[in-house]
């Protein structure tokens, strides 16, 4: 506890000497550490305030910063319009999408299939379907194991990657040792030899070795392993829920099913595993999407605009492109 306090007063200390040193605006990121400090002696101090949202559950915790600094800040940012409607639902004003981006899309460093396979071992001609996350309930891997057994007619390996922390969020209790209900229900279900956990790996890698990524989130503020599956060249398939459907166009870039429907999602699967040609053509389009739409590039310059909006120069800096050369782009 002493530790914690002395940690806290040291970061005011911090954010006092910036304040100090009058900035045009100061901008902090929800899920940082110092959040709630940072709006409160910028309000105090009288000092333009941006907040960029990213956790829309914490809205319904009525926080101390929710309820009476964040209102008061000069823009925020949300990194999806699900969020700034559950923003704009809890009364915070003057919200603006900013939707959330890759920090970068040099993809020169990809694993091939065959070495991730390999690095796995799994064999070339099973199909691999993976969800990359915390193990979670909110992230819908129980719905995922679900699906896997309804797979019919077809051999499938299904990777989770990520550690288990259970935690209980949104209007879910936690749930200790998660991984361990996870591996017994797929004992129950009957798949699990086919149902691997990986633990923290590699992301870039497990992508490589799938056929398949899923997203079974249920109300994902926005989704950043969606876009770096797209990314891959991988087809997606994501709960139509949260801020996912902002990031896939269902049918041109990934396919969207109900959240918590096994049912829904195991025919996606199957449909993908039927279809070779059609996923193949879901991974290059959502790829483009990728690179066109959730790049550094293209968030640099709105970040830019909106800055300048606020009566700030921005200089011109070097941000690398989807091709991993140097363009000039505001940051």
């Amino acid at each position: 506890m002493l530790a914690r306090s002395l940690a806290t007063l040291n970061l005011m200390w911090v954010v006092l000497l910036e304040l100090a040193r009058r900035p045009g605006v100061v901008y902090t990121y929800d899920r940082t550490r110092a959040t709630e400090i940072v709006c409160m002696l910028a309000t105090v101090m009288r000092t333009t305030l941006v907040v960029h949202l990213n956790q829309w559950h914490n809205l319904q915790h009525q926080r101390v910063r929710y309820r009476y600094f964040v209102p008061r800040a000069r823009e925020v940012w949300c990194v999806s319009d699900f969020v700034r409607r559950a923003a704009e639902a809890a009364g915070i004003p003057r919200t603006h999408v900013l939707l959330n981006a890759l920090r970068s899309v040099d993809t020169s460093q990809t694993v091939s299939r065959p070495d991730a396979r390999a690095a796995l071992d799994l064999r070339e001609d099973v199909h691999v379907v993976s969800l990359v996350g915390r193990l979670s309930p909110f992230k819908g891997q129980d719905t995922f194991i679900r699906a896997i057994s309804l797979v019919e007619k077809h051999s499938a390996v299904a990777l989770l990657a990520g550690g288990d922390n259970g935690e209980g969020i949104y209007d879910q209790p936690p749930r200790p040792d998660y991984e361990g209900y996870l591996r017994s229900l797929a004992a129950e279900l009957g798949v699990s030899e086919s149902v691997r956990f990986l633990g923290h790996r590699s992301s870039a890698e497990v992508y490589a070795a799938s056929d398949v990524v899923c997203n079974c989130s249920d109300g994902e503020s926005f989704g950043l392993v969606t876009i770096e599956a797209m990314l891959q060249e991988r087809p997606v398939v994501g709960a139509r829920s949260g801020g996912t459907p902002e990031i896939i166009i269902d049918g041109e870039t990934g396919l969207l099913v109900e959240p918590r429907n096994p049912e829904a999602l195991a025919t996606a699967l199957m449909t993908l595993f039927d279809q070779p040609e059609e996923a193949a053509s879901l991974g290059r389009t959502g790829r483009q999407r990728a690179l066109s739409e959730f790049g550094p590039r293209r968030y640099a310059a709105e970040v830019g605009q909106r800055l300048s909006g606020l009566g700030l120069r921005i200089p011109q800096t070097s941000v690398r492109d989807t091709r991993g050369e140097a363009s000039n782009s505001t940051s």
